[in-house]
């Protein structure tokens, strides 16, 4: 059988069930904290791409131009 110091233990008030509930999941604002974060990482990574593609196709089209201009002379 239990003491009452047991028993008391596993009893809860309901602020502190919904203390201990909301320490489980993530907030609201922390969840759009996060994706705020994750959208500024991806563009800041596509606008880095995408500058060194257009810089890679520039000195592509720039050798191929020097090619041709040496196969003139």
């Amino acid at each position: 059988m239990r003491t009452a110091k047991e028993k008391s233990h596993f009893k809860f008030s309901r602020s502190t069930q919904y203390a201990v509930r909301s320490t489980i999941g993530f907030t609201l604002v922390e969840l759009l904290v996060a994706l705020t974060v994750m959208m500024v990482i991806v563009t800041s990574v596509v606008v880095v791409f995408r500058g060194a593609s257009s810089a890679w196709l520039k000195g592509e089209r720039t050798a191929h131009t020097y090619q041709k201009a040496r196969t003139i002379m």
